[in-house]
């Protein structure tokens, strides 16, 4: 699985409406920021990321992308009015979402190894 690395709001909507992109299997993950350190400032991200990875890794389709999303800073994250809320209507990071399928996403505790794999399954 290709995976695209994205940081805010508009290089995500770049990424994902690529010609390159069209007709894949794409597989969002919004994050908080991370420092120097690589950590996010989000413990919830912290938890999840290595559960999706690890999820995504299962999938068998080598056409499929991953993007992972850094949504911003903490007080950007925090500005109900920012981008990611306003535009995708997330309510939540970490959040994994199938693009394309508003239906398709599960936020924060939700991100679990066998829901994931249900929403990888999932054909709508």
């Amino acid at each position: 699985m290709k995976e695209i690395k994205a940081h805010g709001f508009a290089e995500f909507m770049k990424i994902v409406s690529s010609d390159d992109l069209k007709g894949k299997a794409i597989f969002c993950l919004f994050s908080g920021d991370k420092d120097a350190n690589g950590k996010s400032w989000c413990p919830d991200c912290v938890v999840s990321e290595p559960v999706v990875r690890s999820s995504l890794d299962q999938l068998d389709d080598p056409d499929a992308v991953f993007v992972y999303c850094a949504v911003g800073g903490r007080e950007y994250w925090k500005d109900q009015r920012n981008e990611f809320r306003q535009n995708l209507k997330l309510t939540g990071v970490p959040t994994l979402m199938k693009w394309g399928k508003p239906n398709q996403k599960l936020v924060e505790k939700e991100i679990k190894a066998d829901l994931i794999a249900m929403m990888l399954e999932s054909e709508d």
